[in-house]
């Protein structure tokens, strides 16, 4: 009994030997507005994703008044599963290279990064840095932000550019081609595919491959070949392998290479086709390059993969600081046109190790301030705001910095600020901006001159001529001339007036009581006196010529109608 409790005894003293510090969730150490996601598979950060792209997720985390950090303390980042990593670990480590704790990720979609802190920040208050991961955008997502976990806290972060994640928009090769990338947990395998057009293929049966495998890396086990619709659209059939249907494809492999024979039958011109297979580096270091090359009807094609870090981070505790932006609301009578999700950057620019450094951090209108950390102690930062968006109907009013903290000098327009960063503080600036409205003056409106029509011309009106039958005179018969004699001007000596003889019927025949005008003196004509007495015989000679002529029209026009009938 003595000897089981001597024992019990022992093993308690060593197990509590043997216990590690205990381990305590610090994820109040994750700042939660400093997740972003960063697209790095090109040159614009902010471009929409698609599937595979390649992106940076980076987060934050100070212990700034807080508790202290201890040995064994722990804060985790669980990502969405729309992204993949690998499975890494890296060491956290001071400006001075003094490693402080380490960080590891789960690897596959959704990974998790662990952080934790050892023994060396025991004599430390105040601990501050930074982690940083890249992954792929493995899955396509609709909305336009993803939710990040930390310790069951949701914590929602915006999609680089808009829209989500959008399909693949890979564009494969129209000749053949070779490309190579790293796969596997620690990244330690490539995967290396040779693109074979089905159109590119000769007549000589089978396609021989010849493979050779660059420095520092050896063949796997394993082979298969795939086809698609060309172009395509990333949706392959495996069409042969090694451990399947060989389509009687035969391969010879060493440690540096392969040569594989494929029968033409495999192959349709209106397909593409890519033979995969896998190689195994036995190198990891950083910058390293695994290089491969293949060679097939009377051409060569070559790919190189390059090793990046997959991840890191750092950390740092008394000699640095860090200094906040915060932007406060809109001022102003045009504040409502704003729209709340307009971002805002101001650029900070200092030196850090006699070397010119310029850091742009992003934010919006009464949003969190934004930090930039890990400065060591005494750095002088100047900050500007630049970019100010383009809002229609709103002009901006120079910025105004502000702040009446410690180490705070804001230029006496308030255009800038200088902050001096404080021992293990973070030094924050506000900065306001002021939206005036805009009013448009409309051009001024030009009125046409008014439009005279043309005239409307009335055509004359033509009249057509009467034509008065002549007057026949019955045989035997005379008609009397008639004679109109002018009446003499008095104001022109010996006038001639010759007889004027007016055609039987004219409108022009002499009638009593009328006579032919008589210019006067100075124009104004002279009315005729009355005739009496003498033209009686002249006017009854004029009625017994009418009443002859009527009775001799009435004849002639008797004898046409007994005539007709």
């Amino acid at each position: 009994m003595l000897r089981w409790f001597m024992a019990a005894v022992l093993g308690v003293g060593l197990l509590a030997i043997a216990s590690p510090a205990y381990a305590a969730d610090r994820s109040d150490l994750i700042n939660r507005d400093s997740i972003a996601i960063t697209n790095t598979s090109g040159s614009d950060p902010d471009a929409p994703l698609n599937q595979w792209n390649e992106v940076e997720i980076s987060f934050e985390f100070s212990s700034e008044g807080k508790a202290a950090p201890a040995a064994g303390d722990t804060f985790s980042l669980k990502l969405p599963n729309s992204f993949r990593t690998s499975a890494i670990t890296f060491d956290l480590k001071d400006k001075d290279g003094v490693t402080l704790g380490s960080c590891t990720t789960s690897g596959s979609d959704g990974s998790t990064v662990t952080c934790t802190l050892n023994e060396k920040v025991a004599d430390r208050e105040f601990v501050e840095g930074g982690v940083w991961l890249k992954a792929q955008a493995s899955k396509q997502v609709s909305e336009e932000t993803v939710n990040f976990d930390i310790n069951g806290e949701v914590v929602p972060v915006d999609l680089p550019g808009e829209g989500g994640i959008g399909p693949e928009d890979t564009v494969f090769p129209e000749q053949p081609a070779k490309w190579g990338w790293f796969t596997g947990p620690d990244r330690s395998e490539i995967i290396w595919s040779i693109f074979v057009p089905g159109n590119s293929v000769g007549t000589t049966d089978p396609l021989v491959i010849t493979d050779v495998l660059g420095p520092n890396q050896v063949m796997k086990e394993g082979w298969q070949i795939q086809e698609q619709d060309a172009p395509g659209a990333n949706a392959w059939t495996t069409v042969a392998a090694y451990n399947g249907d060989t389509r009687g494809v035969e391969m010879v492999a060493t440690e540096t290479g392969f040569t594989m024979s494929i029968p033409l039958e495999v192959f349709n011109p209106e397909k593409l086709y890519r033979v995969q297979y896998i190689s195994q580096t036995t190198t990891s270091a950083e910058g390293e390059v695994y290089d491969n090359v293949a060679s097939f009807e009377g051409q060569d094609v070559r790919s190189k993969v390059t090793r990046r870090f997959e991840g890191g981070g750092d950390i740092n505790g008394p000699g640095f600081g860090s200094i906040g932006v915060q932007k406060l609301a809109i001022a102003g009578e045009g504040a409502s046109a704003v729209p709340a999700d307009t971002t805002f950057t101001v650029q900070a620019t200092y030196e850090q190790d006699g070397q010119p450094v310029t850091k742009e951090v992003t934010m919006t209108a009464g949003g969190a301030a934004q930090t930039i950390t890990n400065l060591p102690t005494g750095t002088v930062v100047t900050l500007d705001e630049i970019k100010l968006p383009a809002i229609s109907g709103v002009e901006w009013g120079d910025p105004k910095f502000s702040g009446g903290s410690e180490g705070i000098v804001i230029a006496a327009d308030g255009k800038s600020a200088q902050v001096t960063v404080q021992e293990q503080k973070t030094v924050t600036v506000s900065l306001t901006n002021t939206a005036s409205v805009v009013t448009t003056t409309p051009p001024p409106t030009t009125t046409p001159p008014p439009t005279t029509p043309p005239p409307t011309t009335t055509p004359p009106v033509t009249t057509p001529p009467t034509t008065t039958p002549p007057v026949t005179t019955p045989p035997g018969t005379t008609e009397p001339e008639t004679t109109c004699v002018e009446t003499p001007n008095p104001d022109q000596p010996n006038p001639q007036t010759p007889a004027t003889s007016s055609p039987s019927g004219s409108d022009d025949d002499c009638m009593p009581g009328t006579g032919t005008d008589t210019p006067g003196t100075g124009g104004t004509a002279k009315p005729e006196l009355a005739k009496t007495g003498s033209d009686l015989s002249a006017l009854g000679g004029i009625a017994a010529g009418l009443v002859v002529a009527g009775g001799a029209l009435l004849l002639t026009t008797r004898r046409r109608v007994e005539a007709s009938e």
